[in-house]
């Protein structure tokens, strides 16, 4: 319970000495410029600005997080592969089949294209 307490103690401290040094150190901006929305390099106007995306965009951002987490997983078997022997080797051969799959039936239904 002591060590609870003491890392507590010590957390606060440090979260209190970074916001004083934050305020003591960081620029403040009182221009007009400061309330004006600006949303991913465009100053919007008067009004909401919509503009459509196609579902297309979108499928093709999850396909790209999920084999950018794919590299994750084979990066971590890598640097494990002494460990884990054939049994894991058997397992990342499988979830390799079952990506392969998944991006072939991508292909297939033309999401690239």
């Amino acid at each position: 319970m002591n060590k609870l307490l003491n890392f507590l103690i010590i957390t606060l401290l440090i979260l209190v000495m970074i916001s004083i040094i934050s305020y003591i150190l960081g620029g403040y901006s009182w221009s007009p410029n400061k309330e004006i929305p600006f949303e991913s390099g465009i100053i919007s106007i008067n009004s909401i600005k919509k503009i459509n995306y196609f579902a297309k965009f979108y499928i093709l951002a999850i396909l790209f997080v999920i084999f950018d987490l794919e590299a994750i997983y084979l990066f971590s078997w890598a640097s494990a592969i002494r460990e884990i022997g054939w049994q894991g080797f058997i397992e990342i051969v499988l979830f390799i089949i079952i990506l392969l799959v998944g991006l072939i039936y991508d292909v297939c239904n033309g999401v690239f294209e």
